[in-house]
């Protein structure tokens, strides 16, 4: 099962050594635990030993009521080459129907991506937002996956740098609840998103990429 952790929506900048400390440390605590009586164990990110910039912040609408923030955050200059996709890009679709939006990060292999963080724009009035999946993604750390009120943010990191080329990110689930045809519902990438190296420079585009659904 993947970690989750809870970071400010703001833009994304990841401190990866941070995260990996932290995971690293939640395992040796489950494994310091477990017992023969029971095989699962719950545990909360910000139990463990906290490296670098990482600190535990108040929230009472996280899980313990407190949640890991990764330093400080400052905006994207935007001008890298690598960017994001959504798949389809187009297509119909009639209320009560369900459908699936898949994020795609395409980069170069000499830009040595290894976090990225995006911020999906929907309108909450034609689309309910169900579910994040990440499974396929290489970006095995999970910092943020949640949606609502024609917003959905996925923030993930990778143990090493991941491959050039197309990358899955996550498959976001939505349901059609209002009739809008003939003018076609927006999805679309949000400022705030960001692609970066492992040391936090960005090489995203900036480019606010589109997809179009008529309902």
């Amino acid at each position: 099962m993947r970690q989750k952790l809870r970071i400010t929506t703001k833009h994304f900048n990841l401190y990866l050594l941070s995260v990996i400390v932290i995971v690293v440390a939640v395992g040796l605590s489950l494994l310091a635990t477990t017992s023969a009586a029971s095989p699962y164990v719950s545990s909360e990110a910000e139990a463990g030993t906290l490296s670098g910039p990482a600190t535990i912040q108040a929230d009472t609408a996280a899980s313990g009521g407190k949640y890991v923030q990764f330093g400080s955050f400052s905006a994207s200059t935007n001008n890298g080459d690598a960017y994001f996709s959504l798949s389809p890009s187009s297509g119909s679709y009639s209320v009560g129907s369900s459908f699936n939006v898949n994020i795609y990060e395409t980069a170069q292999t000499s830009d040595n991506v290894q976090g990225v963080n995006v911020i999906l724009a929907y309108d909450s009035s034609d689309l309910q937002f169900n579910s994040v999946s990440e499974t396929g993604s290489p970006f095995s750390l999970v910092a943020k996956s949640s949606g609502g009120n024609g917003s959905v943010q996925v923030a993930e990191a990778s143990t090493a740098t991941v491959s050039g080329g197309q990358q899955l990110v996550a498959t976001i689930n939505f349901t059609v609840i209002t009739a809008n045809s003939p003018n076609p519902t927006t999805i679309s990438i949000a400022n705030g998103s960001d692609i970066q190296t492992a040391s936090l420079t960005s090489v995203w585009n900036g480019a606010l990429t589109s997809a179009s659904f008529t309902l």
